[in-house]
């Protein structure tokens, strides 16, 4: 089964609005194929296209290993690319009501292959001039600027390289 979708002039809540979110599904026996783009205006996107699981996966030829490590079964690997331009953080507010005022931008170049329970990621994020305050405790942060460069078997919060400066203020 296949299906396209395109939403224009979309906006999450309590977030920025976009110009146009669309993009492919597939879903073929185990396997779900998505093709998907954030166009947030004419210069700012962001895409993510993925495989997960299934007779067709075309990961590289061997079973991602779990913590166990076991081969974990085909059905849950996944193939995932993100790729972006600097988009607005502020978009993170349609997804959370407990951070709100979020600015400053993200760029992503992220692939991650691999099972659930045994990612893969490599590439790069980058968060520049981010603020953003935390509601339950109405702590404000400012100056947010990181990179972070995950490579290969990470497990949670670990990456090859990162760095990062935040001011907290009240």
């Amino acid at each position: 089964m296949k299906a396209d979708f395109k939403v224009e002039q979309g906006r999450l809540p309590r977030s920025s609005s976009y110009d146009t979110f669309g993009g492919t599904v597939n879903y073929g026996g185990k396997g779900i194929d998505v093709d998907a783009r954030l166009q947030q205006n004419p210069t700012t996107w962001i895409d993510g296209e993925g495989l997960r699981a299934g007779g067709r996966v075309q990961l590289r030829d061997q079973r991602a290993r779990t913590r166990t490590g076991r081969l974990g079964p085909k059905e849950d690997q996944f193939d995932l690319h993100v790729d972006s331009s600097p988009i607005d953080l502020g978009l993170v507010q349609g997804f959370t009501t407990e951070l709100t005022k979020v600015t400053g931008t993200l760029q992503a170049k992220v692939d991650v292959t691999g099972a659930a329970d045994d990612p893969h990621p490599n590439g790069v994020v980058t968060i520049q001039n981010g603020a953003f305050t935390v509601e339950p405790t109405g702590v404000n942060y400012t100056n947010l600027d990181a990179t972070d460069r995950p490579a290969g078997r990470q497990g949670p919060h670990r990456s090859a390289a990162s760095s990062s400066t935040i001011t907290r203020s009240r």
